[in-house]
């Protein structure tokens, strides 16, 4: 009996230390879009890609321009952001272990001419 109770301690005392270790080597990113009148953009798509790889995560702007990127591996990743009848915009950014990096996207309306209706 002492042994099982040894044992499952040391087994929540590493499982533990794995967890806490885990939180502390990702960060988060908090992106925020509004027009060129300072404007909210609501329903923005923003994507993120970590440089080096392949993957990407996609979300939408909520209510109020703004979207949080949460257990980002540390390191460089390329913000890619489109909406409709503005101008795609893009940036890079660093990802701090255990932080959370800002961004702020100010999004040109597009241009007359370029503007396509289905």
């Amino acid at each position: 009996m002492f042994k099982k109770i040894v044992a499952n301690l040391i087994i929540l005392l590493i499982t533990g230390y794995l967890f806490a270790d885990y939180e502390i080597d990702v960060g988060s990113l908090i992106v925020n879009i509004q027009s060129k009148k300072e404007q909210r953009l609501p329903g923005a798509q923003v994507q993120v890609k970590y440089i080096g790889s392949s993957k990407t995560r996609t979300q939408m702007t909520g209510p109020y321009g703004k979207t949080t990127f949460r257990n980002l591996k540390p390191g460089y990743y390329i913000v890619y952001v489109r909406m409709d009848k503005f101008l795609d915009s893009q940036n890079i950014v660093y990802i701090s272990a255990a932080k959370t990096s800002r961004v702020l996207f100010v999004l040109e309306l597009l241009p007359k001419e370029f503007e396509y209706y289905p």
